[in-house]
C-alpha cells in the first residue's frame, strides 16, 4: 500500500487540489500530519485484528 492510499478520498484529494491551485509553490502532497493519521489509522485497525484474533 502506498502512503496516499488507493483512493483520491482516502488522503482529501479535492483539498490537495485547490491547495495546490491556490499556491504551486507550496506543495499539500507533502504533508506529515496526515500521513501520521493515515498510519494511526491503520495501526488502530491493525490491533483491532490482533485482539479480536487472540478473543477467539
Amino acid at each position: 500500500m502506498n502512503s496516499t492510499g488507493e483512493h483520491g478520498w482516502e488522503f482529501d484529494l479535492p483539498l490537495k487540489i485547490q491547495a495546490l491551485a491556490k499556491d504551486p509553490n507550496r506543495n499539500p502532497f507533502v504533508d506529515p500530519e496526515g500521513y501520521g493519521r493515515f498510519v494511526d489509522r491503520g495501526e488502530a485497525a491493525f490491533l483491532k485484528q490482533i485482539a479480536e484474533q487472540q478473543a477467539r
